[in-house]
């Protein structure tokens, strides 16, 4: 009996990667066909595309400085190469488009394009130079991919289910089952 269990589920994993798991991967047609008949499903939320600014070193840094630079237009890769060297880390740029929650500095400021207030962070005091609030908008199937995928491979699923139940007949012997408990 229990080499027929793994027999069949054996058979049973390898016939759901096959028809479901697998499928899904490799069927990028259908995927993108899924995804396309499920518009508005896979959604970005309201995000903030802005510039994390963290001052590591705020005993050799003039954050006064590093503030002027961003509001006089300067671009976070001339910022870093001013204030780190080779050997060096003063500071830490990170630009994103951010969500509610992606990052701590972000979520303690209120959310505008130009300069935030100064806020600290366990890395150190930070600021924020926000470039634009982005409104809810649809990902692209990339950003969803995995999302996607499995929403597909349950489709998939339910769609072979159904083919099986329409031809095969399924006969659960209730009497049999509750004395399963």
């Amino acid at each position: 009996m229990l080499v027929q269990e793994y027999h069949d589920g054996i058979l049973l994993f390898d016939l759901t990667d096959k028809n479901v798991w697998s499928k899904a991967v490799k069927d990028t047609t259908g995927l993108a066909e899924f995804y396309a008949a499920n518009p508005g499903k896979y959604m970005w939320d309201k995000r903030f595309h802005a510039t994390v600014v963290t001052i590591l070193k705020p005993s050799d840094v003039n954050t006064d400085e590093v503030r002027e630079m961003f509001a006089g237009g300067k671009t976070p890769e001339e910022v870093l190469k001013t204030f780190n060297t080779d050997t060096t880390l003063n500071i830490l740029v990170e630009t994103a488009k951010f969500s509610e929650g992606d990052s701590p500095v972000v979520d303690k400021v209120k959310w505008k394009t130009g300069l935030s207030p100064m806020v600290d962070s366990p890395s150190g005091p930070s600021f924020v130079y926000g470039y634009e609030i982005l409104l809810p908008e649809p990902k692209i199937l990339q950003e969803a991919r995995g999302l996607v995928t499995a929403d597909y491979q349950a489709y998939l699923e339910e769609q072979w289910i159904i083919e099986l139940r329409s031809k095969y007949n399924v006969i659960i012997y209730e009497d049999v089952l509750s004395t399963l408990k």
